[in-house]
């Protein structure tokens, strides 16, 4: 059946160079090239890698684009989802999808048959990453690489790939997708600007803003560390809000000093009754403090904690201007204050409910305006995200007041939770 392919994406389809790098603005259509690419390769029956930042984003976004060509063409295929494998039988061989993450990559180690790579935002991979993937590229025939991505400045592994004459570059800019609704593209004007604006959406490669908030790299290591143990510190439990409720989850994270201890969801739209249900999670998790989301419509349920948990329960305006003059709003401090904690060793779970938080930190970015810090704006990483950012946003309020330790007895201050100053090593 015929499809309308965009221009960049048919560039993409017929690359012949050993690698291709394509820097594309926000929704240019890197998925959807990628998953028709992958096609291309099954229809030749060549076996390959697919990467995305985390199996979350994979499985959601380019191998979810895989399935769909595949079922639109009438391909039968397997799909393994917790190995993250799709196969395609035919009568002369069988041909492999292997999906990984820029978390898990070592996986892949065992791999020798493999003709090509697909990494989807492969700047947001580790140089590593790219070097113990390509080793698995030893199958019949010449490898290829194609490594599709919002540029990260000059300093990026992958902006090497620029001068190197065995790579053919492709670039596209948001407005180079016509299919893009008109008011997502208002979003876009009204939400990025100056080199934010030319890196996010005119896919440029610009040095003078920042990157994500941690690096997949900090997120494998806060998963592979030992579980410490617990007692040392007193609980505080994160809690966002749905910004719908009963559509938009709620969600509460518990964190103990340097480990998170466990993550809930509720779509309950009630507020009095989710407020209960909050009060009662919180009384079985042994936390000592609660920091809630007290923006939006979810103001009725905070009141409610508040009578619920005296003295227990710390309302948090996401909106507000920040206590630390460094930040610009209190979102941006608490956010960093996480970023901060994971740089220095956070034990995050292993279990797959965690993954969408581990996405999260890694996909959300922030500018300096000035000597200040002002992360993405909420709207707009929410659409691309595909939805709001809720264990994030959760487990940032869990890290939203010090710490204190078991031992001690005296009780949070509430009203001014100010970190210790210079707590933040890459502001200076």
């Amino acid at each position: 059946m015929p499809e309308m392919m965009l221009p960049h994406q048919m560039k993409l389809l017929r690359s012949t160079k050993t690698k291709t790098l394509w820097l594309a603005g926000r929704a240019s259509g890197k998925s959807r090239g990628g998953s028709r690419l992958v096609g291309k390769k099954i229809a030749e029956r060549k076996s390959g890698i697919v990467s995305a930042q985390t199996f979350r984003a994979l499985r959601t976004v380019m191998f979810r684009e895989i399935e769909d060509f595949l079922k639109a063409y009438n391909i039968p295929y397997d799909y393994n989802k917790s190995l993250m494998i799709i196969t395609i039988h035919y009568q002369e061989q069988d041909v492999f999808i292997h999906g990984t993450s820029a978390e898990s990559f070592d996986e892949t180690r065992g791999l020798t048959s493999m003709q090509y790579l697909v990494m989807d935002e492969a700047a947001l991979h580790a140089a590593e990453a790219y070097r113990v993937l390509l080793g698995c590229l030893r199958g019949a025939g010449s490898p290829q690489v194609y490594m599709l991505t919002t540029p990260r400045g000059a300093s990026n592994w992958t902006s090497r790939f620029i001068h190197d004459p065995d790579c053919e570059v492709i670039t596209s800019g948001t407005h180079s997708n016509v299919f893009l609704e008109p008011d997502f593209l208002r979003l876009i004007e009204s939400e990025y600007d100056g080199d934010f604006y030319r890196q996010e959406v005119l896919g440029e490669i610009v040095d003078t803003i920042t990157q994500a908030l941690l690096s997949p790299t900090d997120i494998r290591r806060c998963r592979a560390m030992e579980k410490p143990s617990r007692g040392l510190w007193r609980g505080v439990l994160g809690v966002d809000l749905g910004a719908s409720l009963g559509r938009d989850p709620s969600c509460a994270v518990h964190r103990e000093g340097s480990q998170f201890v466990s993550m809930q969801q509720w779509h309950i739209a009630d507020q009095m009754h989710l407020a209960d249900v909050i009060a009662r999670y919180f009384m079985d998790s042994g936390a000592s403090m609660m920091c809630v989301d007290n923006t939006g419509i979810g103001k009725g349920c905070t009141d409610r904690l508040i009578q619920l948990l005296p003295n227990k329960v710390v309302p948090i305006n996401f909106g507000s201007k920040s206590i630390d003059e460094r930040f610009c709003l209190e979102r941006d401090r608490i956010w960093m204050t996480m970023a901060e904690r994971c740089k220095a060793g956070v034990y995050i779970p292993r279990g797959d409910e965690w993954d969408a938080l581990c996405e999260q930190m890694t996909t959300l970015e922030y500018k300096l305006l000035g000597n200040r810090l002002k992360l993405e704006p909420k709207a707009l990483y929410a659409s691309r995200l595909g939805g709001s950012p809720n264990e994030g946003d959760a487990a940032a309020l869990s890290c939203a007041i010090p710490d204190q330790p078991i031992v001690e007895s005296s009780l949070y201050v509430t009203q001014s939770y100010l970190p210790p100053s210079g707590s933040y090593s890459w502001m200076g």
